[in-house]
């Protein structure tokens, strides 16, 4: 996105952070295990904070995070209602935000894109192939 992307036919500048506001849909997976585990978000993005609200296998939960204009990361803790924090570490490339997240030793990857937008297999498995720091599948090169 650079700086921002042209609304077609406003003329608006949307920034990356107006793009990160919404309703996001992914999976997480635990590392070394192909199992997808879905999640619902809302974000809301601005001045650099994340907020959110969402709900996965486990259950509900908030969200409270940074969001970095200048490099596209993302950081923000997952908190369960009534239970444990999830740390969660991404970067935006203008679709989705991937990255990985960790509870204590144990660690994994995560997906998540715009409700609507989809996405196909092969760019989410790249995706969380370079957050787990795995080669890519055979095939995929």
């Amino acid at each position: 996105f650079g700086s921002g992307v042209t609304i077609a036919g406003t003329g608006m500048l949307m920034n990356n952070e107006t793009c990160l506001t919404g309703d996001w849909c992914g999976f997480y997976r635990y590392k070394g295990d192909p199992d997808e585990h879905w999640m619902e978000i809302y974000l809301d993005v601005g001045d650099g904070v994340i907020v959110g609200v969402g709900r996965d296998d486990f259950g509900e939960f908030v969200i409270d995070g940074r969001f970095d204009e200048a490099t596209k990361e993302c950081r923000w803790e997952k908190g369960y209602l009534g239970a444990h924090n999830v740390c969660y570490t991404g970067k935006f490339d203008g679709k989705r935000i991937a990255g990985d997240w960790k509870i204590e030793d144990v660690i994994g990857a995560f997906c998540i894109w715009r409700k609507g937008h989809g996405n196909s297999n092969a760019d989410i498995g790249k995706a969380l192939h370079a957050a787990l720091a795995t080669p890519d599948p055979p095939g995929d090169g």
